[in-house]
């Protein structure tokens, strides 16, 4: 899902027509009162902890008869649904009117809705529509806010990513972003890093007793998977890749279907290649990938020419900003962060999200 250039005139777009429905409807519905939604909450790259905002023209608050508990409540609500994209499944979430801005309206969706209640998870990589079809809120006085509409109020929201290469140069998805969101809203995450240790083993062709040997590879892969978004682990499979000069030297082998099972922790993965190149470098490429086949985490190891019959590589890792999560205005305003951020990762492996306020 691309950003959308014309945000703005989309909102433009959306007021017109609310404000139109809302000014024909006070002559039938002298209770209710004209009202609009003055910030448009649809993104292609909210952040998961972020909440979703609908920002009213004047202060709001729940209807008692719909609402009882002041403030705050649990899915589902009159008027207002969460669903996923493509399956039409609901997504439970929390209503809220902000204490310190009571013209905002608070949706926080549900990451772990409870089992065998109809709702999906809130999640990484989907998306999403947030639909409205009726009044969901009233003003100080009780008139109603957005009554029921003919054609309902839709929002898209995904929680996918941007890379920092294609937000800061290429594309330079910034000069879009920055029209909704500031420095201080703009979130760059450095990826979390579960590749602990590499330690490889090759035998170059000998002669032995009149016969030639063959070479033999060994690759010992020692992983720390966190299990950051997966209760049994975040690796679903490792792909490992023999190059030369970026070009595959063999087929790839692959380790899948290790999330089935819990696997957080540390653990060792151990490959074998022969016929490896003897008298010429070479590269290990190891890939590790999540449930949905997004590389999570990728590190190559060079095997130099040697004279001698074996060589011994061990590659330790260490990275200063694995897992951390900067703001855009931090790493503007802190040039040397922002060039060890650079130094650690590929721009195309930092990912960029939002969040509402």
């Amino acid at each position: 899902m691309e950003v959308s250039h014309k945000r703005s005139t989309l909102l433009k777009k959306l007021i017109i027509p609310i404000a139109a429905i809302l000014v024909w409807s006070s002559f039938i519905f002298p209770s209710q009162t004209n009202a609009a939604v003055i910030n448009d909450p649809q993104t292609d790259y909210l952040d998961m902890t972020s909440p979703i905002v609908l920002e009213f023209d004047k202060v709001i608050q729940f209807d008692s008869s719909l609402i009882p508990t002041p403030n705050v409540s649990s899915g589902p609500h009159h008027g207002i649904t969460l669903k996923e994209l493509g399956s039409g499944n609901p997504v439970a979430f929390t209503l809220q009117v902000m204490p310190t801005n009571q013209r905002k309206l608070i949706i926080t969706p549900n990451p772990t809705p409870p089992s065998g209640s109809g709702f999906v998870a809130w999640d990484r990589n989907k998306n999403y529509i947030l639909e409205i079809t009726n009044y969901i809120v009233t003003d100080t006085s009780g008139a109603q806010v957005l009554p029921t509409l003919t054609t309902p109020l839709t929002y898209s929201i995904g929680t996918n990513f941007l890379t920092f290469e294609r937000l800061m140069s290429g594309a330079r998805e910034i000069n879009y972003i920055i029209t909704d969101y500031t420095p201080r809203n703009i979130l760059v995450k450095s990826p979390v890093r579960y590749i602990e240790q590499l330690n490889i083993i090759h035998k170059r062709q000998a002669i032995a007793q009149g016969n030639t040997t063959e070479s033999v590879t060994n690759i010992d892969l020692i992983i720390n998977d966190k299990a950051i978004y997966n209760s049994n682990g975040d690796i679903r499979y490792i792909e490992v890749t023999p190059k030369r000069n970026g070009s595959a030297l063999q087929q790839t082998k692959v380790l899948d279907y290790l999330n089935l099972t819990p696997n957080s922790g540390r653990r060792t993965y151990d490959f074998a290649f022969t016929r490896l190149p003897d008298t010429t470098a070479f590269d290990i490429e190891i890939v590790l990938y999540d449930e949905a086949g997004i590389a999570i985490d990728t590190q190559i190891v060079k095997v130099p020419y040697d004279s001698n019959s074996t060589s011994t590589i061990k590659q330790k890792t260490s990275y200063r900003f694995a897992g951390k999560t900067f703001t855009l205005y931090d790493l503007i305003n802190k040039p040397n962060d922002l060039q060890t951020l650079l130094n650690e990762n590929l721009m195309r492996e930092l990912k960029v999200q939002v969040v509402q306020q």
